[in-house]
């Protein structure tokens, strides 16, 4: 899915771009579970994949963990939510400081729904395996300006009105100083289930100049 522009790939990390992250999450695709899921990733992080002040996000991309069984179908059924929003802006925490109280990782003016989707549908078998096989979300906003600092991403998936897939193991890395993730299996939960310092999903980030 191409979103309007020139676009530039930038892994986030940037290590990624030669590697899967060393472990999976199933957290956003799983039965009949909505999610919240939001991670805060450093500006050191970001920059260091080529993202500069300034540069426009466009869009999002997600991948299967590289463990993923070629044989099996992910997901696994068809599903359709009610809807899939994303949300981006500055951080008001560290990673390591994020707390599972949701809206207290983000600077409250500063967050923007970039994508909305609704309904949210996914076809059997639309994430495929391999290290560049990218599941594409194109922002329905246009996209997020980045203007530096650490940046929060929060992804929605709303209620399931058909289906009711298998988990879906996404790639990811461990929680560290430049990036963490807080998650509930409730899309109107406002604080997180467990601990802030869950897997990181492996996220594409396209951005325009």
């Amino acid at each position: 899915m191409r979103v309007g522009g020139i676009q530039i790939p930038s892994l986030v990390p940037s290590r990624l771009a030669t590697s899967f992250g060393g472990t999976d999450t199933t957290l956003l695709v799983n039965g009949k579970s909505t999610c919240r899921y939001q991670v805060t990733l450093s500006a050191r992080l970001l920059l260091g994949g080529g993202r500069p002040a300034g540069g426009r996000i466009t869009g999002l991309a997600l991948r299967l963990a590289a463990g993923a069984n070629t044989e099996l179908r992910f997901p696994s059924a068809k599903a359709i939510y009610r809807s899939l929003t994303v949300w981006m802006g500055a951080a008001a925490k560290r990673p390591a400081d994020m707390t599972r109280a949701f809206d207290n990782n983000m600077v409250t003016n500063t967050r923007s729904l970039v994508h909305l989707a609704r309904p949210f549908t996914l076809e059997a078998g639309a994430f495929k395996t391999g290290a560049s096989s990218w599941f594409w979300i194109a922002f329905s906003s246009g996209g997020y300006t980045y203007t530096g600092g650490d940046l929060v991403v929060e992804i929605v998936l709303s209620d399931v009105v058909g289906g009711a897939p298998k988990p879906v193991p996404f790639d990811a890395y461990p929680s560290g100083p430049d990036a963490a993730a807080a998650y509930a299996p409730n899309y109107k939960a406002t604080s997180a289930t467990g601990p802030a310092n869950r897997d990181v999903l492996a996220m594409l980030l396209p951005y325009t100049n």
